[in-house]
Order: C-alpha cells, then sequence, then structure tokens
C-alpha cells in the first residue's frame, strides 16, 4: 500500500501522526539511485557520501544570496540588509518534509543534492559560518509556528531541530490570530503585523553587531552631506574617519570600487563596501551583480601603498520585509500555494501564508586593535610588496581615499570560505 494511503487512514482513526517511515523513504530513494546507478555513467561517483561539498555549497550559497539580494533590492529602493544564508537554512529545512515533485522543486531552487548525506554536508557547512565570541555577536532566531490543529511530523520536527536548521513552535493561529500576532512581533523585534492566513507561519531574524578588527578614532566622526548618484545632498551622516593600509578593488563590471575591512580577531570576518563610480545608479550595479564577482574582488584586491582616507557612515539600521513573493521569483513558490508541498511536514499539510525576516545590523568605530601609529605602519611594509604596488595602477583607478558618500552596496563575509552572511544597500540617511 503506498507510504501516504497509510498515514491518511492512520490520521483519520485518530492515531499520532509520526512518521518514522523517513528511513523507509530514504531506503526507497536509494533503492532507485541505486538501480539507476547500473544504468546512468557516474551516477554511483555523484551518490558518493565523500563527496568534498565546499565549491558546491559556495555555488548554492551566492548563487541564493544574490537572487534575494536583487529581488529585495528592486522593490526596497536600494535601502536594505538581508540575511540569505539563514532563509536558504529554513527553505532547506522545509525542503526536507517536502513531498517528491515538490521536494525536488525545492532542492533545484536552493542548489541542493538529491542524496541527504550531501546535503548535511551543506548544512555543517552553513550553521559553522557564524562563530561568535567577545568580537561579534550573531543573535540569530529561525522558526515555523504552526497552528494547533496540525498533527506535526515529530521525525521531520526532530531532524531538522537537531540538525539546527529550524525550530518549531505550536500556536492558536486559528483560535486567537490577534494573540499569536503579538507573540510573532515580540519574538521578531518587529512593528509590522503579519499575515497569518495559512495555518503556519516562517519567521527570522539576525542582530548583529561587531567590533572591526582595526578600529576607526572617536575623534575623528565627522557630520557631512550624503549624496544621491545625481551628486544632490539628500541629508547629513556621521562619518567614522580613518587614515590607514586598506585593501581595494576595482570592478568596471558594475562601475564600483570595493572596500575590503577586516572584522573580528585576525580579520576572520570582512566587511565588503562597494561605491558606484558613475551617475548609472544602485539599480544598475545590483542588477550586474553574478557569482562571479565576490570571485574577482578577491583576485584583484591590492593592498595600499599609503595610508588611505576613509571614511564610512555610523549608523544602526533594522530591516523588516516580508518574503514569500519574492520567493515565488526565484522557484519557492510551491511552498505557500500548494499544500502538497508540506506534505510530510504536518497532516494536515502546513501551508505557510508567509515568510518574515528582520535584520539588524549596527556599524560603529570600536575595534579589536587600536589604530597603529603611522611611522609604525610605514616600517611595517615589505619591500616586494611596496614595488608591486608601485606598478598595480589602482591609484588612477579609484583615486586616493574610499569615503562613502553616497550610495553603497555593503556585506559581511567569513574569511574562510567568502560565504555572505548579510548583505544590505545603503542610500539615505536614516
Amino acid at each position: 500500500m503506498e507510504v501516504r494511503a497509510i498515514l491518511l487512514i492512520a490520521a483519520m482513526c485518530g492515531q499520532s501522526y509520526q512518521i518514522t517511515g523517513f528511513g523507509f523513504l530514504d531506503k526507497l530513494t536509494g533503492a532507485a539511485q541505486g538501480i539507476a546507478g547500473g544504468i546512468l555513467p557516474g551516477s554511483q561517483e555523484s551518490y558518493s557520501c565523500s563527496r568534498d561539498v565546499r565549491k558546491d555549497f559556495q555555488t548554492a550559497a551566492y548563487d541564493f544570496t544574490l537572487r534575494m539580494y536583487n529581488s529585495v533590492g528592486y522593490y526596497n529602493k536600494d535601502h536594505f540588509v538581508i540575511s540569505p544564508l539563514s532563509m536558504w537554512l529554513s527553505l532547506a529545512a522545509v525542503a526536507e518534509g517536502a513531498d517528491g515533485l515538490y521536494q525536488q522543486q525545492l532542492l533545484t531552487a536552493l542548489n541542493l543534492p538529491e542524496e541527504r548525506c550531501l546535503r548535511e554536508k551543506y548544512y555543517q557547512i552553513a550553521l559553522s559560518r557564524e562563530q561568535p565570541g567577545n568580537d561579534i555577536k550573531f543573535m540569530r532566531k529561525r522558526l515555523m509556528i504552526l497552528d494547533q490543529s496540525l498533527r506535526l511530523n515529530t521525525t521531520w520536527s526532530q531532524y531538522v531541530e537537531s540538525m539546527h536548521l529550524l525550530d518549531t513552535s505550536r500556536a492558536p493561529i486559528r483560535g486567537n490570530l490577534q494573540a499569536v500576532a503579538m507573540q510573532l512581533r515580540d519574538f521578531l523585534g518587529t512593528t509590522s503585523f503579519p499575515n497569518l492566513n495559512g495555518n503556519s507561519v516562517l519567521v527570522d531574524a539576525l542582530d548583529y553587531e561587531g567590533l572591526w578588527t582595526t578600529a576607526f578614532p572617536e575623534a575623528r566622526i565627522e557630520r557631512e552631506p550624503f549624496y544621491n548618484e545625481e551628486g544632490q545632498k539628500i541629508g547629513m551622516v556621521d562619518y567614522m574617519k580613518i587614515n590607514t593600509h586598506v585593501k581595494l578593488a576595482h570592478l568596471p563590471v558594475v562601475d564600483a570600487k570595493v572596500l575590503v575591512l577586516p572584522v573580528g580577531h585576525n580579520g576572520r570576518y570582512r566587511m565588503m563596501i562597494a561605491v558606484g563610480m558613475t551617475k548609472r545608479g544602485m539599480r544598475s550595479m545590483i542588477e550586474k551583480l553574478v557569482s562571479s564577482v565576490i570571485s574577482e574582488v578577491l583576485s584583484v584586491l591590492q593592498e595600499s601603498l599609503v595610508p588611505l582616507e576613509v571614511a564610512i557612515p555610523r549608523f544602526n539600521f533594522n530591516f523588516e520585509y516580508e518574503a514569500s513573493g519574492m520567493l515565488n521569483e526565484i522557484g519557492v513558490g510551491s511552498l505557500f500555494k500548494n499544500p502538497e508541498a508540506t506534505w510530510l511536514v504536518s497532516y494536515p499539510p502546513a501551508q505557510p501564508s508567509s515568510y518574515y525576516q528582520r535584520v539588524a545590523v549596527k556599524f560603529d568605530t570600536p575595534g579589536v586593535n587600536a589604530l597603529p601609529s603611522p611611522r609604525s605602519a610605514l616600517m611595517a611594509l615589505n619591500p616586494i610588496t611596496f614595488a608591486s604596488d608601485v606598478a598595480t595602477g589602482l591609484a588612477s583607478a579609484v583615486g586616493r581615499d574610499f569615503i562613502a558618500n553616497r550610495p553603497f552596496m555593503y556585506g559581511l563575509f567569513d574569511t574562510d570560505s567568502n560565504t555572505c552572511l548579510f548583505a544590505g544597500a545603503y542610500s539615505h540617511p536614516d
């Protein structure tokens, strides 16, 4: 008898809806893949659980990040901050409870392999990117709230919670909508009143605060104008200023110059900030972003020959948005439209009404280390590096300073794998 029919009969008879058949389904999947392996060349190799997936994960993370970045930027006038990696993990958790064709659609949209053992490697890499300490704070919440009337598949919920993909919670969504909405607002720290038309909702939140590797001097905070792409003054900003050796790149493909500032102990993270060099605008820059841009930045970064003037706004930014429409645009729409997509999450199937994310970031002056004296910084220059920098011609391409006094893009990356933890765009003073 078909597994679905067995579970349906059990549910109708009042039995607790607890699928112990994940292992059974895995065996069926494994058997099918084994058969395919005997027919299709190379299938056995792709199914190997020992395969190194680091490059594949990086591609999947970049692809999802850029698609969401482009979509959110289009709808929010280039002033936003998002954490696509957290959303990717939540959706991966739901995909683990999707059925048949719908699971395949979700895995494809997330660039995840069909083999669970390989997917788990992706999850382990993603979840190890954020290492909080006394220099960095990542306050993260990921949650799926389901109506109390649903019979939760405990095998699924225990799996996604044990893998740290997603927490689950029960609430009377259908019985006391306003109370649940208020609880959700408290959880997210948001002012929005969430849409709870369905029987479940996905939410996540990130609060970030980090120390630069080298502090900005408090004495050099100056309030100066901020401009739009046309050069018109649109407000005043408190700029954090520093003179130091920095890593810069010129990226003609997006008409921008890029600054990389190390964050945390030993520069274990890095903040990339990109300012456009023409009047084409931020929208044009975002549309030109592709996965190869990050790799290109890393390959062409050059350390400045002499200390350069750097000025970036000091700000606290809290951004919240509802993402179901944007996720529909990138191939994840079945999750919100078709109950069959979450048939293995609960009975009746959980059908999320929405996906809410809130991200708050803080750009401030403190750092792990004090700014070195100009003399000690100059003495630290390597003569070989000195000579190679003379020949780069970097100054002719990007100038002799980095002043973020017009719209710019930014993102935090872990130095080990260059995974983007959050990304945003700043286009006007708050």
